[in-house]
């Protein structure tokens, strides 16, 4: 895989023999295990921008190195998996 790509895309190369494998009932897959992420939004205002366009809120993403082997290059939200605590409402520091 160069430069993170498989085919002219992001996602590795045995991905569609997967897939087909999926669609014929040939591979099981797996069980998802719940995950969380964290979005860091910035208010950029509620006016327009000098091109005319309309300003919005900024979303803080990361971008994955593109020497990794799945979705280099990639740009995704940190996340990771769910605590128990994460539903406790009432949380002291909040």
């Amino acid at each position: 895989m160069a430069n993170g790509q498989a085919n002219g895309q992001w996602y590795p190369p045995e991905w569609p023999d997967r897939i087909r494998a999926l669609a014929a009932g040939t591979l099981t897959p797996v069980t998802p295990k719940r995950a969380a992420t964290v979005m860091l939004l910035k208010d950029t205002g509620t006016g327009t921008e000098p091109t005319g366009a309309r300003s919005g809120p900024a979303v803080h993403m990361l971008r994955r190195r593109t020497s990794m082997a799945f979705a280099g290059g990639a740009y995704a939200y940190p996340g990771g998996g769910v605590d128990p605590r994460d539903d406790d409402r009432a949380v002291g520091w909040a």
